[in-house]
């Protein structure tokens, strides 16, 4: 494994507590297929959303690591069309 990857799944490793249990059994799951570096982007991809998630009031956690599959699985496309209501 090369450094940048080396670094990247050290970066990896620290932020997965920050998510939800579902987040990290994916994350570990496909750490056989695909490389900590793009693993690494998803994550911040998945923060970007769940970040949205609870600063709309979709999902009543407090933080991101709080958010029930629950939350995702009630997701409408009228709550992503919506204008902001914060």
């Amino acid at each position: 494994m090369n450094v940048l990857k080396a670094q990247d799944l050290r970066l990896l490793e620290q932020r997965l507590p920050m998510f939800p249990w579902f987040v990290e059994q994916y994350i570990q799951h496909k750490l056989v297929d695909l490389s900590p570096s793009t693993l690494l982007e998803y994550t911040r991809d998945f923060e970007n959303f769940f970040g949205w998630i609870i600063h709309e009031g979709i999902s009543p956690a407090l933080s991101i690591d709080q958010i029930e599959l629950a939350d995702l699985e009630q997701l409408q496309i009228i709550d992503i069309q919506a204008p902001s209501t914060a």
